[in-house]
Formats: structure tokens, C-alpha cells, sequence
């Protein structure tokens, strides 16, 4: 089963391993990035944020690496926060504040109260004090309550959720839509320990079921018809692969979230992955989640296809029947992504937007289905213009150079006259 949680108020920090400091890295750079965003308006005087840390641990670790203590996820948060509102103010003539509460849920009692040590050491803890909210109990008790007090705060209500649970039990698909049915502005970040759901449960129903997914959606799923997949099969054991297509459908349509990055953090050591589940209903976020990847490289993977369809069940490229490169987010996978999309972005406009698509619109209908962020696509769009595969048009008619990279509101259209290479 999952590893035994970390625990705090022993004599000793538990030990944090490289690759989830990478998982650290992603989400202090992303809350650093979303607040640049969203503060891009120079007139803005304030931004109203929420960030929920559903598992928050004891606030610090013991580096496997260095044995230095390093920051846990809710000082992360903070730094995070008090460095993007820092940043955003420089050359403002009037101070834009982040008006962020934290909400930081911990449901062990010694680990609550070593995290309140953790927090009164910090050295502007007097001011961070008075945004802090501190909750003892499990995260799905507590939810109701924090959804509650987030409302009160205006209409918009962004909010991140952060759900780095132990396991794959805490945080069980239902727990999810209530969080977007209530707040559909909010984003969440979610692991999930596939690795032990691979190695220890017979069946994909098995899988499904630990995970929180009800029945009759199990069932509608595998009746819509998921090549491949056998949720009853005793002779299939539930691997990534099988795993990641079942919920699919999940995670885009039944929890309420309209974008996500289904990617996994690998550690060297156990070689069991986790998800770094992050949901949105935001394009944009998800695109900027998705260079971060690419940023960090070395811990990340996903175990579909370089092209579109990279969570499609395809026996030709299932790692139990037949040996496939991984993709680690690196140069070698660039390449091999990039000469992908070169056949699939073309076969799909000509399948699904045979009256051409603007390329905003082609990202939005491709971006759950690829490792490719919007700057991928545009480099695979150019080339393909250049080609003559593909057209572009300006919003209002305009020619647009084939050596240009597209705008979001260009219309790409298969050329009227395509080259064709006959096979030698």
C-alpha cells in the first residue's frame, strides 16, 4: 500500500525526496505566475485570492539530498505570494495588494501543532498572522465550511486548491465536483499514488471505485464505448495506461473541470508514479501549467503519445504488451512530439474543423489530448503553413505570411492546393 504518512513532532523531519520537490517547485512557480497574470492592469489596486492546502504537513522537511530543511507547502504559498505581490508592484505608481487567505487543513493534532511553530518562526508571521486560517480535521469535513467563507468573498472567488493526499482514497471524485460546482473559478492541483493503484488492485473497477467514482458512471463510460478496456477483466491488471483513459471523462466532464494535465511525477527511487492532477476551466492555466512541466523536466512523464490522442488506449503502445520510449518532457521528447503533431494537427482539422478553426479555438479542442502547450502548436501550425499543408487568414481577412506564427483569432484552414509527396 502507499508509504506511511509523513509524520512531525517526533525529534525529526521527515525526509522529502528530489522528485517531490519538483511537485514544490511546479506549484510555487505556478501561484507566482498566476498572480502575474491576473495583475497584468496597472490601474489594479487588489486581487482577492484563496488558496486551500487540503494535506498541509508540518510546514518543513529534511532535504534527502542536502539534509537542510527546506520549506513545506504552506510556506511555499506564502513566499509564493508575498514574492508575485513584490514583483507586481514595480514600476506601479499606486500599490496593488493580493488580499490572499490561506486555509492550511491538517487532521493530526502533533502535526497542526508543529505547523503553528513552523508558522510563528517566520519572520513577517505578525502580518501573515491575520490571512492565515488554520483548520484540525480531515480536508472533506472541512470543505463545506471553507467553500462557505471563500462565497463571502465577492462573485469571482478564485481560488487554488491544493491536494496533495498521502494515497488515492482522500480525496474521491465527488470531493472534486462539489469543489467546482460551488467555486467554478477554482483550480485544483491533485496527486494520486496511480503507482500503488496499479500494484495493488486486480480489476480497472477496482481502480475506479478506490478513487471515488460512482458506479453508474463507471458504467456510462465503458457502455460510450473505451476501446480496449474491460473493467471486469481479471487477466488485466489496471495499468497506467488503462487508468488514465477510464478517467478521462472523469476529470474534463463529471467533476465539473473543463481542462486538465494528467501528467506524472516519477520517483527514481520507488519507480511507482504519482499524478500531478491540475484542473481548471481556464485554457490559459492550463497552458501555463504545462510549461512548467517543460521547465522542470527529469521528474515528469506521461505514457501516451507524443501527438493528440495521448490518452487513448492503443494495445501497439501499451508498455505491458510491447516496449515504448517514455516521455520525460525533454529535448528527444520535444522532437518526437513536434514530427507527431506534423500528421495529427492537419488529419484534425480536416476531420473536425473541415470549415477551418481559429487557433485559439484548435487549442482549446486539442489541449487535453497532448503534451504540447499553445506555443508547441503555434511552431507545428507555422511549419505546416510553410509547407503549403495549411492556410491562415487574419481575423479580418488579412493575409497572413505562412512564415509568421499564428494569432489566436487566424483561421486554419487545410490549403486548397496541398503538396503531396509520393512515397519513393
Amino acid at each position: 500500500m502507499p508509504h506511511k504518512e509523513y509524520e512531525w513532532g517526533n525529534g525529526s523531519l521527515p525526509k522529502i525526496a528530489p522528485h517531490s520537490r519538483a511537485k514544490h517547485r511546479i506549484l510555487g512557480e505556478y501561484v507566482g505566475r498566476y498572480i502575474g497574470v491576473m495583475t497584468r492592469n496597472p490601474a489594479m489596486e487588489r486581487l482577492r485570492l484563496s488558496l486551500v492546502d487540503g494535506f498541509a504537513g508540518g510546514g518543513e522537511y529534511e532535504d534527502e539530498v542536502s539534509g537542510l530543511v527546506v520549506p513545506g507547502s504552506p510556506q511555499i504559498l506564502l513566499d509564493a505570494v508575498r514574492e508575485a505581490e513584490a514583483r507586481a508592484n514595480v514600476g506601479r505608481r499606486k500599490p496593488m495588494r493580493v488580499d490572499a487567505t490561506f486555509y492550511f487543513v491538517e487532521k493530526a493534532p502533533a502535526t497542526i501543532a508543529y505547523l503553528r511553530a513552523v508558522l510563528a518562526k517566520r519572520p513577517d508571521w505578525q502580518r501573515e498572522a491575520e490571512c492565515v486560517v488554520v483548520h484540525e480535521g480531515v480536508f472533506e469535513e472541512r470543505l463545506d465550511a471553507i467553500v462557505a467563507h471563500i462565497r463571502r468573498g465577492g462573485l469571482v472567488n478564485r481560488a487554488l486548491f491544493v491536494l496533495d493526499q498521502y494515497g488515492y482514497t482522500g480525496v474521491p471524485v465527488p470531493l472534486i465536483a462539489r469543489i467546482f460546482n460551488a467555486l467554478p473559478h477554482a483550480e485544483v492541483f491533485l496527486t494520486v499514488a496511480v503507482g500503488w493503484i496499479t500494484a495493488y488492485l486486480n480489476t480497472i473497477r477496482d481502480a475506479a471505485t478506490k478513487l471515488g467514482v460512482p458506479p453508474e458512471t463507471i458504467d456510462r463510460i465503458c457502455r460510450e464505448g473505451e476501446d480496449g478496456l474491460n473493467v471486469e477483466d481479471p487477466k488485466r491488471r489496471p495499468d497506467l495506461l488503462a487508468v488514465q483513459r477510464l478517467l478521462h471523462q472523469v476529470f474534463t466532464v463529471d467533476v465539473g473541470s473543463h481542462f486538465y494535465t494528467p501528467f506524472f511525477i516519477v520517483s527514481r527511487g520507488s519507480n511507482r508514479p504519482y499524478w500531478l492532477l491540475h484542473m481548471a476551466n481556464s485554457v490559459r492555466a492550463n497552458d501555463v501549467v504545462k510549461m512548467l512541466h517543460w521547465e522542470v523536466q527529469n521528474h515528469f512523464e506521461h505514457f501516451g503519445g507524443p501527438g493528440l490522442e495521448m490518452l487513448g488506449y492503443d494495445p501497439k503502445r501499451d508498455p505491458e504488451l510491447t516496449p515504448q520510449m517514455s516521455f520525460r518532457f525533454d529535448d528527444p521528447a520535444r522532437i518526437r512530439m513536434h514530427n507527431a503533431l506534423l500528421d495529427a494537427i492537419p488529419a484534425r482539422v480536416c476531420s473536425t474543423f473541415s470549415g477551418g478553426v481559429r487557433f485559439g479555438d484548435l487549442v482549446r479542442g486539442v489541449c487535453n489530448e497532448t503534451a504540447a502547450t499553445e506555443l508547441h502548436l503555434a511552431e507545428v501550425v507555422r511549419e505546416l503553413c510553410r509547407e503549403g499543408e495549411l492556410s491562415k487568414v487574419g481575423a479580418k481577412g488579412e493575409n497572413r505570411a505562412p512564415s509568421t506564427m499564428p494569432y489566436r483569432d487566424d483561421l486554419i484552414e487545410i490549403a486548397r492546393q496541398r503538396r503531396f509527396v509520393l512515397p519513393s
